[in-house]
């Protein structure tokens, strides 16, 4: 649980610093890129994927929005040149097949 709180945590932080403003629909797509500090393995992509999930439920619920809203999802790897490591998360609109 502390987990989930302390993504939610740095997702409202985010958002009211940046002046974010989410574009409300019914499906959304997240993409997540992670950049691993020195000295970390990378994970397998599944493993990355199921890291991900406290993030996910932080930023949604911070967003107030269902995760289930979420249509597509895609989770890239990274290592962070200058070795401290860090994750951006981008959330848009669906983007329907015309």
């Amino acid at each position: 649980q502390s987990d989930k709180l302390a993504a939610r945590l740095a997702a409202v932080s985010a958002i009211n610093a940046s002046g974010y403003a989410l574009e409300v629909c019914d499906r959304y797509e997240l993409a997540i890129h992670i950049c691993w500090p020195r000295g970390r393995y990378r994970m397998d992509i599944d493993n990355a994927t199921a890291a991900c999930k406290y993030l996910i439920d932080g930023l949604c619920n911070a967003l107030g929005i269902n995760d289930a809203s979420i249509s597509r999802l895609t989770v890239t790897q990274d290592r962070d040149r200058d070795g401290r490591g860090w994750t951006e998360m981008t959330l848009t609109p669906e983007r329907r097949s015309p």
